[in-house]
Order: structure tokens, then sequence, then C-alpha cells
């Protein structure tokens, strides 16, 4: 029976120093392993230690050590049993913005909720003069921010006094022209600074920032509106990508022309009726229409009068055909003037009929076909 204990008092000794339990109980803490080992100590501490006059093993000693043998197996498995998450990295840091995710903070400011409100407490209006200096106090408030807009006036220089405690932004040019913004923030809880806006115009404009909480009676301001002569209302926003855009549509569209006019004087006849013409003085742009039947379908024969190309010099009007087809026929001018035909003096260079001035709407005719010639603007 002896040994019995003494083998008992060994192998708890052994679980108690083992090095390898830390390491193996993955899943039970150190006030778990201390229990369990209490548990044992007390357990063989309570073993009788030794038997009666007659040398006999009574019946508390015998049971006691059937306890040992039942539960000793149990305990020891517990032990040394091996976590199902061994080998993994369980140093991962929480993040702490998990931790407060699902909790009420209960930092809502009771001054948005008041029966009365109307909506525009938070919004200041101020009506500048660029005349008479003055400075204006803003209450700003923690994890809200509060926007200047200047109405016509853009942000050349912010002076801020602490940018510590307060955070200033220009939204500036980007995508968007919104260079007569400035976003600023408190980053602590009642402080205040200066803050002073050099506009592009000359003008300054000098502000007393002050923050508050959630539990200020009082509301904050998250929008500023600054002019001399408006209130809030609808602001001018300029898309500096589709101006740049429509710059460069530009651009080449001037480039292009300057290409097509490369050659400066357009010639036409031979010999002695030969003329030349400035290219850069031509203007297109005539559209033509020939006569159309009673059942709206285009004469053939109108159709054939269709000049090839119409334009003019800002002194003579020229219509171009070919004549070396058979079909084609040069036709007579006339000059549209309060929705009558005057005919028009005209004289014919190479494939053009010359008419000698300018106008936005011409008919021409050969008999009872015609064909009307007009200018788009």
């Amino acid at each position: 029976m002896r040994d019995l204990q003494s083998y008992c008092k060994i192998l708890i000794s052994l679980i108690s120093k083992s090095k390898n339990v830390t390491m193996s109980l993955r899943i039970v803490d150190s006030n778990s392993r201390n229990f369990i080992r209490n548990t044992f100590l007390r357990l063989f501490r309570f073993i009788p230690r030794g038997c009666n006059p007659l040398g006999i093993a009574t019946s508390n000693t015998i049971i006691s050590y059937l306890k040992i043998c039942i539960f000793l197996p149990f305990f020891i498995t517990i032990l040394f049993a091996e976590s199902p998450f061994e080998g993994e990295d369980n140093t991962s840091v929480q993040n702490p913005a998990d931790t407060v995710k699902n909790q009420n903070l209960n930092a809502v400011q009771n001054s948005f909720w008041y029966k009365n409100r109307t909506g525009n407490e938070n919004i200041l209006n101020i009506k500048f003069n660029p005349k008479s200096s003055k400075t204006y106090k803003i209450r700003t408030r923690s994890a809200m921010a509060t926007t200047f807009i200047f109405d016509s006036d853009k942000i050349a220089q912010v002076i801020l006094g602490d940018s510590l405690g307060f955070e200033a932004l220009e939204l500036g040019r980007n995508k968007y022209d919104l260079s007569n913004i400035l976003v600023v923030k408190p980053k602590l809880i009642g402080i205040d600074t200066s803050l002073t806006i050099i506009g592009e115009s000359g003008n300054i404009y000098n502000f007393y920032l002050f923050s508050t909480d959630y539990k200020n009676s009082r509301n904050p301001a998250i929008l500023v509106f600054v002019s001399e002569n408006r209130t809030i209302g609808k602001i001018k926003v300029e898309n500096l990508e589709l101006e740049k855009a429509k710059k460069l549509e530009e651009e080449k569209l001037a480039l292009q022309n300057k290409l097509d006019n490369k050659k400066e004087i357009l010639i036409i006849g031979e010999g002695i009726e030969k003329i030349s013409i400035d290219t850069s003085k031509i203007q297109k742009g005539y559209s033509s229409y020939p006569k159309k039947k009673w059942y709206g379908s285009t004469s053939k024969d109108s159709a054939k009068l269709k000049p090839i190309e119409v334009f003019n010099d800002d002194k003579y009007t020229y219509f171009k055909y070919n004549k070396n087809r058979s079909d084609s026929k040069f036709p007579a001018v006339y000059r549209v003037v309060d929705g009558y035909d005057n005919p028009a003096n005209v004289k014919i260079v190479g494939d053009y009929i010359i008419a000698e001035t300018i106008s936005d709407k011409w008919t021409l005719r050969i008999g009872n076909e015609y064909v009307c010639v007009r200018k788009k603007h």
C-alpha cells in the first residue's frame, strides 16, 4: 500500500513540474490546470496512512485507492490532451474597432433632436464686407467636420493657429474646381484657435474656432457660407476634366483647320480666266435642297442641278459643277431677298459659277426645275 502511495506522489510531482504541460494545454487556462493539480493533492492528502492494528487494510483505505485508480487516468488525459489549435498562430491582436462596433456609446448630441428644430441651426451664413475687418466665432464639434464655402472667391492661403488640435483640408482642384471650399475638423475637445484665410481676390477672412463634444447644448456649425451679397444656395462647380477635354478638342480642330488650309491659295480656271482665292477667307456650310414633287419625292431633274460645292470668300459666292459631264448644266442663279428670287450677276470660270455677291439664300433654276441653297449658322 505504501508503494502505491509513493507511486502516486511521484506521478503528481512529475505532472506538476512538467515543462510540457503549459505547451500542451492549449485549451485549458492556468487556473484550470492549478485546480486539477490541487484536486490531485487534496485527494491524495485524505488517503488514510495505514491499516488497522491487525494489519488489514480498512474499507476507507481501499475506497480511497479505488478513487485514485478511477480518476487518475481521466485527469492525466485532460492535462496532456493536445489542443486542436496547436501549431496555429494565436498571437493575433483584436482590432479595437471590432470591440466597440456593436456597443451603444450613448454619444448622440441631444440638440439635433429638439422638437422645434428647423434644420437650419447648423448652417451659418456670413455676409462679408471687404471694407470692415471682423472676426467670426465658429463652434465646431468632435466627430464632425465644418465646411467653409466662399461664394465668389478662391482660397489662396490658409493660416491655422493650432495644427495639432485642428485639421484643415483644402479640396483644391482635382476633377472639379473646389478651390473655394475648406474643411476643418477638431482633433481635441475644449480647445480653441485662430483661422485666417486669404482669398485670391485679396479679401482676408478671420475666424475664431473652438471645439465642443456631444454633451454641448448648442449646435455646432457644420456649414459656413461666406458671401458678399447672398445666403447659401447653389454654387458653380467647374468640371476641370471636361473643360480640359473641350480645350483639347478645340486645339485639335484648330490644328485640323490649319492643316486643311495649309494650301493658302485656291486657283480655279485656266489662262487669262484663272482666279486665285485666299483659302483663309473661304466660308462653307451651304446645303442644297432639290425641288420635291407633290407626293414628297425629289425630282430627278432638279437633283441634277445640285452643285458639287458651295462657298464664299466674303466677296463672291462660288457654285462648283463638273462641266465635263454630259448631263451637267449650269443653271441660272438667283439671290433670295425677302422671299423673292432676284437675278444675280454671275460669270463662269472653269467648273465654277461665280455670283458677284454673297447671300445666305440662293435659288438655282433651269426651266421649272430648281434647287434651293441655304447657309447653315
